[in-house]
């Protein structure tokens, strides 16, 4: 207790000196709250003498002799939250003084009847019975209010207490005899000096005291309780008969409650939601600070007001009421909703009601208020942006149906073109030269025995047949005419055939009978995917060797180039730029557009693998004789394209 003491002092007599300095409510609602503060760390008003005794030894004499008043305000308002603590005691104390001036009163006419009784024997069994019943009422409604009470003659010692009080302090009464001494014993350590102190001033200077003790019991249990007292003087004032009479009560559920709802209300106001009680008239009961705070209302301004009179008419009968109501009929009600809310604008908020029920009836609405408006507008911006991806998705994939048929037809119209040239060197410029070459022929007959004449005859025949073999081998290679006569299978063992022969690489072709039964755009594709890629063998891979496989897949055809030359890097080659880069593009352009898929696996030592998958319909599966007709064929999983170094 002396550090708390201490601990106040300092605050007091700077507050005290604020004040004489220059007098206002503030340094008198300082004044307020240190006795608060005094009141609650279990101070009394004896302390609250001595801070202030030791306050003004401080103050120079000067100091004193002006602000004498000015002190006295000070001090008043320090004890005034003494006095609204402790008005109740002492009201209940001036109701047991009064009791017990009546008991006096009864004791004298009781002595007077005691006389009487003397030759009245069955009157005085009757009158003791009485008095036992009045003792056991007294005792069950001690015990109903947790009050004991004492009485103590200051003459003689004897220390009398009631049965509720020996319960209070967890005392057998068989076994304890009740005296100061083991009152104080059971006194809490930091209270014993206290104690002590107001019981000995009340004594001297024969006035009443109060205050809150804290005991321990025998258990180790510790109990707050609250004492009053007063001394009675007897008959012949303070040189008669004196006694000191009290009572204590238990007020440890008490202040445990009242903590306990401290930390409640805390926690409420802590709180950012909107915390509100509204009564069945539609009116506020509580709020938290929050909801003031929003409103930029003090508490007492908004207890009792209208929702409508703070949210608004408009919004309070369009939304807020048959919320409410529907709350009130017992149901829990969840919505969202906007709101205008004075100068923080439209906000949005996340709204609950819960029914308070009070004796099975709803007689309130709770209320949770959140502002999720941050939460709503990036909400709403997350649905557009959704929406507009979803839109540039769609265009985005209707621009690539449109590539797709677009690649399609310069495909188709490049065959066509090729095929067109390819006639065209067949035809007209390889009858051309044949031609020429008779006539060329013609004209080394002609020359007969001139051998000048005759060499340069032989030379320009033979450069001609060499022409006329260049324009061949670009007319197979622009369209063959077996792929269109003979089918791919024939075109491309061809192909292969005169490719080992011009390049020295060895070209192993695997037979397979089902190529010629696919239809003539799939058949292209697979021509010219072989095509392009021993092209690619011969100018980058190194290899000496090529093998052309056709491995089973359900429901497909699968086209496999395998070399042994140099690997390379897949990724970073379709990423990057160049001839190879577009070379491998267009396969894999033209392999999409009969809905196959194309991958390529590339690992150091092993070589590349080219893997063409065309799907094929049931009746190609079954025959590779018949011919495809009719819906588009089914695509297959698209192949993992892979790397290796």
């Amino acid at each position: 207790m002396a550090k708390t003491l201490s601990t106040l002092a300092p605050a007091y007599r700077k507050s005290l000196r604020d004040h004489l300095a220059r007098e206002g409510e503030d340094h008198l609602q300082q004044a307020y709250e240190l006795g608060r503060i005094a009141l609650n760390r279990g101070l009394g008003i004896l302390d609250m003498s001595r801070m202030h005794q030791e306050a003004l030894a401080d103050l120079g004499p000067v100091e004193k002799t002006q602000g004498t008043k000015a002190i006295e305000t000070f001090f008043l308002e320090a004890l005034s939250p003494f006095e609204a603590a402790h008005r109740g005691f002492r009201e209940a104390f001036k109701r047991l003084r009064e009791l017990n001036r009546s008991s006096i009163r009864r004791n004298r006419e009781l002595a007077a009847i005691n006389a009487r009784l003397e030759m009245e024997i069955s009157g005085r069994e009757k009158t003791r019975d009485e008095l036992a019943k009045r003792e056991r009422q007294l005792a069950e409604a001690q015990r109903l209010a947790g009050l004991g009470s004492f009485e103590w003659d200051l003459d003689t010692g004897a220390l009398h207490w009631s049965d509720e009080l020996f319960r209070i302090y967890g005392i057998d009464p068989q076994r304890c005899k009740p005296s100061l001494g083991n009152y104080l014993v059971r006194v809490h350590p930091d209270d014993r000096l206290r104690a002590r102190r107001c019981i000995q001033t009340a004594i001297r200077n024969c006035e009443p005291y109060s205050y809150d003790e804290r005991i321990v019991r025998s258990g180790g249990e510790v109990r707050t309780l609250h004492s009053q007292g007063e001394v009675i003087p007897g008959e012949n004032g303070r040189n008669g008969a004196m006694r000191l009479v009290g009572f204590c009560q238990d007020i440890t559920d008490r202040r445990q409650a009242e903590e306990m709802w401290k930390r409640y209300e805390t926690i409420v106001n802590t709180a950012r939601d909107f915390l509100t009680l509204v009564d069945r008239r539609y009116r506020h009961e509580a709020v938290n600070d929050a909801y003031c705070l929003a409103h930029g209302l003090p508490r007492e301004k908004i207890i009792g007001r209208a929702i409508a009179a703070l949210w608004g008419r408009a919004p309070f009968c369009s939304v807020m009421k048959r919320h409410l109501d529907a709350c009130f009929s017992g149901r829990d009600v969840h919505y969202q909703s906007w709101f205008e809310l004075g100068d923080h604008g439209r906000r949005y908020y996340d709204i609950n009601h819960y029914p308070y029920l009070h004796n099975g009836a709803v007689t309130h609405a709770i209320v949770v208020t959140r502002d999720i408006t941050d939460q709503k507008q990036a909400q709403d911006a997350l649905e557009e942006s959704k929406e507009h991806y979803v839109q540039l998705f769609r265009e985005a994939q209707e621009m690539e149906e449109n590539l797709r048929q677009l690649s399609h037809k310069v495909v188709s119209a490049q065959e066509e073109e090729r095929k067109h040239i390819s006639r065209e060197l067949h035809d007209e410029v390889g009858q051309t030269l044949t031609a020429v070459n008779v006539s060329i022929a013609m004209l080394k007959k002609e020359a007969g025995a001139d051998g000048r004449l005759n060499g340069k005859v032989a030379a320009a025949q033979k450069l001609l047949e060499q022409s006329l073999e260049t324009v061949h081998r670009f007319a197979r290679e622009l369209r063959p005419e077996m792929l269109d006569h003979l089918g791919p299978y024939a075109a491309l063992r061809s192909y292969t055939k005169s490719f080992g022969e011009r390049t020295g690489i060895k070209t192993v072709l695997q037979p397979n009978v089902t190529l010629d039964g696919i239809d003539g755009q799939q058949a292209i594709v697979l021509f010219r995917v072989a095509q392009e890629s021993l092209t690619n063998v011969f100018k980058h891979a190194r290899a000496t060797r090529v093998d052309i496989r056709f491995p089973r897949i359900p429901g497909g055809l699968c086209m496999e180039i395998a070399d042994n030359g140099r690997s390379f890097r897949v990724n970073r080659q379709l990423a990057g730029k160049g001839k190879r880069r577009l070379g491998l593009l267009g396969m894999q352009e033209r392999v999409r557009l009969v809905n196959g898929t194309f991958s390529i696996e590339s690992v150091a030592g092993q070589g590349t693998t080219i893997r063409v998958q065309i799907p094929l319909r049931t009746d190609q599966e079954s025959s590779g004789e018949k011919r495809l007709r009719g819906s588009t064929p089914k695509r297959l999983p698209t192949t993992k394209q892979t790397k290796k170094s």
